[in-house]
Parts: C-alpha cells; sequence; structure tokens
C-alpha cells in the first residue's frame, strides 16, 4: 500500500483546453523529474513514479474519435499509432480526441509537419468544447447575472443590504470574465495560427495562463459552494439539496451507463453521434420532468417549509380547515404597549433581519396578533398592532438612492407619498402614504433621521402627537 501510493501522483490540469504547447512542455519537466503521464483528465492529471529521463512529448487532436468511441483501441486509432510509432512516437495515453505521444529522441521529426493541417484539426476538435462554454457564456451567466439586476431594479435596498446576493453578483460577473478571457485567447491564437500557417507555413505555440486556470477551478467550487452551503442552515434545506442533486445526477449516471453500453457494442461513427444527440436530449427531458415532479410532490406534502426554531407554534381554523401558525418572541425596539394601553399578551413580536452588508442594514419589526384572533369576532374593536422597518445606510453616497427607491416603492399600487411636517416626529424629513388620486392619507409614514430610514405603520390606530414623539424618541436614535 505504502510502496503504491508514494508511485502514484495527480495534479490539477492547469491548461487551457487549447494549450497543448504548455501541456506538452510541461510533462517534459514531469518525465525529468522522475514522473511519467498515465492519464489525462479535463481537470486532473495522473503520473506514475520513473526513471528521470529527458523526453519529447506531443500532444495531438484526432477528431474521428469521442466519448462514446470502444473502449478497445478502433482500427482508425490503432492505424495511427502505428504510424507514429514508425517515426518513434509512443502512444501514452488517449482521451477523446487528445492524443498523447512521448520520444526518447529529443530531435524527431514532429507528428504534424503540415500547419494548416494542424490549425484545421485544432479546430474541429475543439469545435464541441467551445460552443458548450459560449453558450455557457452568452446565456446562462448573463441570465444569472439579469436575475441579480432584476432583484436590484424590483427591490434596490434589500438587494443593497443582502450581502450574499450581492456576492453571487460579483461571483457571476467575474466567472463570465473567466470563461470569457480562456475564449477569447483561443479565438486570437486561433486567427493568429491560421494567418502563420497560411502566409508562413509555420507552427504557432499555444500559451496560457495557469494562474488563470487555477483562479477559474477555485472559483468554481466557491460559486456552488456558496449556493448549496446557505440551503443546509435551512430547516428545509437538506431536502432541496438532495432532490437539486438527484435532478442533476440521475440524468448524468443515465448518460454514463449508455456510454458504457456504446462501447462495449463498438457502435459505428455515425450511430454514435445519433446515440450523442439522444442521449443529451433524454437526460435534459428527464431532468426537466424530475424537477417539475418532485417540485409538485414537495410542495404538496411540505418539504420545502421552512419551519422557524425560535417560534411557538398554534393552531387556527380557516373555513373548517385546520392551519399552523406561528408566535415569535424576539425584542423589539418598540412596542405597542409603549404607546397605548392594552392588557393584550399573546402578541407575536418578530425581529426580521433582512440584510445587513457593507452598504445598508435593514431589520423588519413587527408586532402582530396570532391569526385565530385578528380574525375573530372578539376581536371588536381591533387591537393594535405596529409594522416598522429600520434601513441604515451605511455609505453616504447611496442614501438618496435607498431613500428614493423607498418612496417610489408604492407607485404601482396606486398609492405615493407626500411630504409632512416632520417636526412632531423629530425627524429631518417625513412623508404619509396617501391614494394617488383622492389624496386620501394612510396610516403608514417614511421617517429621516441623518442616515437612518424609518418606515413606520401602525394598525387599528393613528398615533397623536405625544406617541409621534415617542417613536421619534426611539426609532431615530
Amino acid at each position: 500500500m505504502r510502496t503504491d501510493r508514494w508511485n502514484k501522483k495527480r495534479e490539477l490540469n492547469l491548461y487551457a483546453f487549447y494549450d497543448h504547447t504548455g501541456l506538452e512542455r510541461h510533462l517534459e519537466k514531469m518525465a525529468a523529474n522522475g514522473w511519467m503521464l498515465e492519464s489525462v483528465g479535463t481537470y486532473a492529471l495522473r503520473y506514475r513514479r520513473c526513471e528521470p529521463k529527458k523526453l519529447r512529448f506531443a500532444v495531438v487532436y484526432y477528431p474521428k474519435t469521442d466519448s462514446f468511441c470502444p473502449d478497445e483501441p478502433n482500427h482508425e486509432n490503432l492505424t495511427f499509432w502505428d504510424y507514429c510509432a514508425g517515426a518513434g512516437w509512443q502512444i501514452v495515453t488517449q482521451r477523446g480526441d487528445t492524443h498523447i505521444f512521448y520520444n526518447e529522441d529529443l530531435d524527431a521529426v514532429p507528428i504534424e509537419t503540415e500547419a494548416v493541417v494542424q490549425v484545421e484539426t485544432m479546430e474541429r476538435a475543439k469545435k464541441g468544447y467551445v460552443l458548450s462554454n459560449t453558450i455557457t457564456v452568452a446565456c446562462m451567466l448573463p441570465t444569472m447575472l439579469y436575475l441579480q439586476v432584476s432583484q436590484l431594479r424590483r427591490d434596490p435596498v434589500a438587494f443593497l443590504a443582502d450581502g450574499y446576493d450581492l456576492t453571487m453578483m460579483l461571483m457571476i460577473f467575474v466567472m463570465i470574465l473567466l470563461f470569457g478571457v480562456e475564449l477569447l485567447g483561443y479565438r486570437l491564437w486561433l486567427r493568429k495560427a491560421k494567418r502563420n500557417a497560411r502566409e508562413l507555413g509555420i507552427f504557432t505555440p499555444t500559451h496560457s495562463s495557469r494562474w488563470l486556470s487555477f483562479l477559474r477551478s477555485i472559483w468554481i467550487f466557491v460559486f456552488w459552494a456558496l449556493m448549496v452551503i446557505p440551503l443546509l442552515f435551512r430547516s428545509a434545506g437538506l431536502c432541496i439539496v438532495l432532490v437539486s442533486a438527484g435532478v442533476v445526477l440521475v440524468p448524468v449516471g443515465g448518460a454514463v451507463l449508455v456510454g458504457k453500453q456504446v462501447r462495449k457494442r463498438s457502435v459505428p461513427p455515425k450511430k454514435r453521434r445519433l446515440i450523442l444527440v439522444l442521449t443529451v436530449l433524454c437526460s435534459v427531458l428527464l431532468s426537466v420532468m424530475l424537477m417539475i415532479g418532485v417540485m409538485t410532490y414537495g410542495i404538496s406534502s411540505g418539504w420545502f417549509d421552512d419551519v422557524p426554531k425560535n417560534a411557538e407554534e398554534y393552531t387556527y381554523t380557516v373555513g373548517g380547515s385546520p392551519q399552523v401558525g406561528y408566535l415569535y418572541h424576539d425584542t423589539l425596539p418598540l412596542y405597542v404597549q409603549g404607546l397605548t394601553d392594552t392588557d393584550y399578551a399573546r402578541y407575536s413580536c418578530e425581529a426580521l433581519e433582512r440584510g445587513d452588508s457593507v452598504f445598508v442594514r435593514q431589520v423588519e419589526y413587527r408586532q402582530e396578533l396570532p391569526y385565530d384572533v385578528r380574525w375573530s369576532d372578539e376581536n371588536d374593536p381591533p387591537l393594535p398592532e405596529l409594522f416598522y422597518t429600520v434601513i441604515d445606510v451605511k455609505l453616504a453616497p447611496l442614501f438618496n438612492f435607498c431613500l428614493q427607491s423607498t418612496l417610489r416603492a408604492e407607485d404601482l399600487y396606486g398609492i405615493e407619498y407626500r411630504e409632512t411636517d416632520p417636526a412632531p416626529w423629530g425627524a429631518d424629513r417625513a412623508w404619509r402614504e396617501c391614494d394617488a388620486h383622492s389624496g386620501e392619507k394612510y396610516d403608514t409614514w417614511l421617517l429621516i433621521y441623518g442616515q437612518r430610514i424609518v418606515e413606520f405603520h401602525p394598525r387599528s390606530f393613528s398615533p397623536d402627537a405625544a406617541q409621534m414623539a415617542v417613536i421619534g424618541e426611539t426609532l431615530g436614535k
């Protein structure tokens, strides 16, 4: 066990998909240090220990093979390898259309002697990879970025307060750049290589940044970790993660099994391509069907219900059907009892932090009645309730933006904020909600205290001057 472990080695494949020159030089250095390549993967290179020796490596692309090719080398591969062996090039490993050879003669004739053919072969071999990554950059990632920007437009304050949304927006933007830089590097190399091959008849060495590839790998890992880990802290998070994993892994597992069967049966190339297309289509269709089915059943069964851990559960009846509600017992800066007389003691007091980022902190406070009491005939006259939100803008240049977006928030409902006297509140400025057409006033106020914005909404009572002063002294600090 110990001997085998010390005779094997793995490392990340940090070369761009088209950088055969960089990979060849790296393999030559590894062989000189006593490590011979054993296999190559998308993300990893595997080595076995060998006698240190100077070798020359060649990475050659042969588009007549794909991932559905038989496990045993086909006739075309064997013919190609025999041709290379005749010039001293021995096959090391093969993965899809990528073939890696070595030669003990450092001055051996290259496998590819026609520059134009080399470039055309590279372009043909990497067409599928380039297409898939281009679609990812051009469609998927911008779509995710658009969803984040839509959230910013829909509720700017909540977005700026949510450090998670801000982080994900940055992650997506950087990921687009990282994928885009690699594709741009390939396009620039391809254009230059075509010109040099056509006009000068010479090969154009490839080059890529290993640090950029390493950063992209780490960035992808962190991106998915940021998407999955927060779910695990929710009561339904583990269920969501397992369902998502199943929706992805089941179709992928099916595709892998199909691929193994195709390789075992040595299916002809044309049928292989047809099976490949059908497998991809069926996998996508199966994934969508699983997602719809699982989500539909999960929602109806309550799988995704996020049950609060800091609340007291109670039941009430609506239309003869039992329902579940929750009473919270959080500490609030201001209570109904501090404004008006009431001996009711079964309030739900909830402090809900909507977000706290380097830009904005937003906390929503609720002191409300249980549903069974609120809609009960015995609640007459109605008992008072309080709803208020405190927004602290930490970055001064963003204050006016947050204020204006809050003032515009009610426009869609035919409601607007109209400025009113701030003196009773002890505020710098104050607005009151009104009907945009009739001018009818509602009991919702927007108050400004320095860089703090307070949205205050009492229910079943309207504050008088003395109560306004208490509210300003308590929430304006």
